[in-house]
């Protein structure tokens, strides 16, 4: 196999088209034009009948839907794009599809929607579907862009506004955007009492040695609300709250839920978490969640050094993976934001710790421009990166990386108004190469042709 990545697709398309250190495209069109050339390249693959993306699936493994009298149905997997075909018994011979014309009594499949059908009373156990998965969606990183200098200390960051305190305990948002910030809240702490800070959308939080310190940026107002307070966690860029009300049972709120020192409706009464013997729940942390399950920070009480995310739902908790700082995670578009040294996605790191030196905050999770997540680097530089991993793509030839050179050249062009036609002509000459190379089944096209036309074979 050959190894590349979307990086490097990108950068041999950008010299065929006379485009290098070029800002003509955009990030998200250049994402978007990759991901077309990168379907077409996908549909050559099986339109020549090369097995490189090819599935195989036992039909017994399928989530059987309904069963009548010569017909059973079942859901396709949830990965399904294209069938090539079905096979039975250890001789693998091909079950064809069902012509409009044939009876429900003959051995046939058909496809129906998200269903599969066979006819004939077929045995799901000695059936197999060979298909082709849904192509990847490939990303690339987008370009770093540095910051404006801010002298006070920053917390957090949502969007792009950065969560400052100032040496006299002032609590400010600045929009480096922009360039503008808000009017200091002073909330009457050293800074060498702070532990962290988030903020939200129209709120702040800042956790201190002793107390858990709610501001309003808008009415310019803060109350301590430590007390009764178990845990703090941001959702796309929302703060929420955890209160006890006995031993590891616990109301949820969210930030527009609490007025005037006080927490209103809840959002989730009576959640029960429990957590295997041995770990701790009582370190002040941050936790967070997505649709249907939690994560929790949960430390080993004997070294405190297990730092790891645990996934729950109702009373269950299992072990998902590890991470270094348990204030700086949250959930953006239903994907878990953590760092673990390196920072990552679902568990899966996107950038090295090699490239930063601290973490400031997860700002957003765009797909129109990649950003973003701040970071300081070692020069103390304010620092926003993509978020977007840089795709790896393993190859069993250079035709696949070729091809998608020149169509994702040929878009550069077209986008240029230039001319094209060279380009095409070696992408016309890249895909006979590859052809060539291929064995081919010769009634392929004439089964094709017999099975969607209505014949039987």
């Amino acid at each position: 196999m050959i190894t590349y990545k979307s990086s490097d697709i990108l950068k041999r398309a950008s010299q065929l088209a006379d485009l290098e250190n070029s800002s003509f495209i955009s990030w998200n069109e250049q994402i978007n034009l990759l991901n077309e050339a990168y379907r077409k390249l996908y549909q050559i693959v099986i339109n020549n009948s090369d097995k490189y993306y090819l599935k195989t699936l036992k039909v017994e493994e399928l989530v059987k839907v309904d069963e009548k009298m010569n017909q059973c149905f079942y859901y396709l997997p949830s990965d399904f794009y294209q069938l090539s075909a079905v096979t039975v018994g250890a001789d693998k011979s091909r079950l064809m599809r069902k012509s409009p014309s044939e009876s429900v009594a003959s051995k046939r499949y058909e496809i129906i929607n998200n269903q599969i059908c066979f006819y004939g009373g077929s045995d799901a156990n000695e059936t197999e579907i060979e298909y082709f998965p849904i192509p990847q969606t490939l990303t690339t990183h987008a370009p770093d862009r540095k910051l404006e200098t801010v002298e006070d200390l920053i917390l957090d960051c949502n969007n792009n506004g950065f969560l400052c305190v100032n040496e006299d305990g002032g609590v400010y948002v600045r929009n480096v955007a922009k360039g503008i910030e808000t009017e200091p809240v002073e909330i009457g702490v050293d800074l060498e009492e702070i532990e962290f800070g988030l903020l939200g959308r129209k709120y702040a939080v800042v956790q201190t040695t002793d107390s858990v310190i709610y501001v309003d940026l808008i009415k310019k107002t803060f109350a301590d609300i430590s007390e009764g307070l178990f845990k703090l966690a941001k959702k796309d860029n929302e703060i929420y709250f955890f209160k006890n009300t006995e031993e590891n049972i616990f109301n949820v709120y969210k930030e527009s839920e609490f007025s005037e020192g006080t927490f209103r409706r809840k959002i989730a009464d009576g959640l029960k978490i429990t957590v295997p013997e041995g770990y701790d729940m009582t370190n002040k942390d941050v936790w967070t969640f997505s649709d249907g399950f939690f994560f929790v920070y949960v430390p080993y009480k004997e070294t405190g050094d297990d730092l790891r995310i645990w996934e729950c739902t109702s009373e269950e908790i299992t072990p998902s993976f590890e991470i270094s700082d348990p204030t700086k995670n949250t959930v953006l578009n239903g994907d878990l934001y953590t760092i673990n040294y390196d920072l990552c996605c679902n568990g899966s790191k996107f950038i090295s710790d090699a490239d930063f030196y601290s973490l400031i905050g997860f700002n957003k999770a765009d797909p129109n421009t990649g950003y973003g997540v701040t970071v300081l680097n070692d020069d103390n530089e304010l620092v926003v990166k993509s978020v977007y991993t840089d795709t790896e793509l393993s190859f069993p030839s250079n035709f696949y990386f070729n091809y998608m050179a020149y169509m994702l050249a040929v878009a550069y062009k077209t986008k240029q108004n230039a001319d094209s036609s060279g380009l095409i002509a070696l992408a016309d000459a890249e895909e006979m190469a590859f052809y060539d190379t291929l064995n081919r089944d010769v009634s392929n096209t004439v089964r094709i042709t017999n099975v969607y036309d209505g014949g039987s074979w």
